[in-house]
């Protein structure tokens, strides 16, 4: 039996959570109230309507709930050489901490993964590690390996056997957004349950050397004091700032990653591609002020390029849709389906 690393897979970052009036009774994510700038999609701007982003979709404004949308990205997706889509999920539905716009998006993916059934294509869960941190989601401390534990079990209960869910080896995939708030052994309780009832295969992202946990974890891990909890394979996040800071510190992380394969910690190096990052449209998310990559000419092919270069077993896409923070790679007004194209062209050569 193959392991997951000698399949050359390609997944994107996916958003559930959009909604619009006549669907989802609101505009969500879509809008804007909150400090910095405000955008409200219910009026037009240049004959368009005002959405929180710097780029406007090709489909416009949509819901998440549409099957037909749902449709449409699947087949972009699909004839562009990805695989699945990882997507962003914090928890189920009057779960513990899931406010509103997060219900919408646990209401949405069994939708999704119908749609995936039948065009044969695939879905799996990307969980958000910081909704277990946030005030809004009212968890308390002593009950967040509780929640995490929670969460985990409903999607592998609730999507996890689907069809349409993304499984390598019969084991079902668990893609982790994690910005390493939660301790080594915090990780270890949560996932030593899940891993008895369900075999994932996890795959954590990994941030650069300057995160104090992170490092940690990776100076234990190299010298053989501790291994991941449970975590099959690793990919970089985005990085944001001047080129040759970032791919200097995209190097290292590459670097990094390939030594605790070599190591036999993780099986699987996961390199990352991106196209841009710009979050104006929501300034920052209330922040002081916006995040922006400078336009980088040919950023999107340069990452793909570096992650091929650096071996990388497996592709992470970021993002195919996150309209919020301008890192989008579905098809917009601006750049029609440029992205789509090089991400075709990529694949091919990624997969040989």
């Amino acid at each position: 039996m193959k392991k997951a690393a000698d399949r050359h897979l390609i997944f994107a970052h996916y958003f559930l959570w959009f909604g619009t009036p006549g669907r989802s009774g609101g505009w969500g994510n879509w809008e804007w109230k909150g400090p910095g700038c405000r955008h409200n999609p219910a009026r037009q701007v240049h004959g368009r309507r005002d959405i929180a982003a710097v780029d406007y979709p090709a489909l416009g404004p949509y819901d998440s709930g549409d099957r037909g949308v749902l449709r449409k990205h699947v087949k972009w997706a699909k004839s562009s050489g990805i695989d699945f889509f990882a997507v962003d999920w914090y928890g189920p539905q009057n779960g513990r901490g899931v406010t509103a716009r997060y219900s919408r998006v646990d209401r949405n993916f069994p939708r999704l993964l119908d749609v995936c059934r039948d065009e044969k294509f695939h879905a799996a869960v990307c969980y958000e590690e910081k909704l277990l941190f946030q005030p809004s989601a009212g968890i308390r401390p002593r009950d967040r390996i509780a929640a995490g534990i929670d969460h985990l079990d409903h999607a592998f209960r609730t999507f996890g056997r689907h069809p349409g869910y993304m499984r390598i080896n019969r084991r079902p995939v668990l893609i982790v957004w994690g910005d390493h708030t939660l301790s080594n052994d915090e990780w270890r309780q949560i996932l030593s349950p899940i891993q008895k009832k369900f075999r994932p295969i996890v795959v954590y992202s990994y941030f650069f050397k300057s995160d104090r946990r992170q490092k940690q974890w990776f100076d234990r891990a190299t010298s053989g004091r501790e291994e991941p909890p449970g975590i099959d394979g690793m990919y970089p996040w985005l990085l944001i700032g001047p080129k040759r800071s970032m791919f200097a510190r995209l190097t290292a992380q590459y670097k990094r990653l390939q030594d605790l394969k070599r190591r036999g910690i993780i099986d699987i190096v996961v390199g990352s591609v991106w196209p841009n990052f710009n979050d104006t449209g929501v300034w920052a998310w209330g922040g002081p002020k916006p995040r922006v990559i400078p336009d980088h000419n040919r950023l999107y092919e340069m990452t793909w390029e570096f992650a091929i270069r650096n071996r990388a077993d497996w592709i992470s896409i970021a993002t195919w849709n996150d309209w919020n923070e301008g890192s989008q790679i579905e098809p917009d007004e601006r750049t029609g389906a440029a992205k789509l194209a090089l991400t075709s062209l990529f694949s091919r050569r990624f997969k040989g």
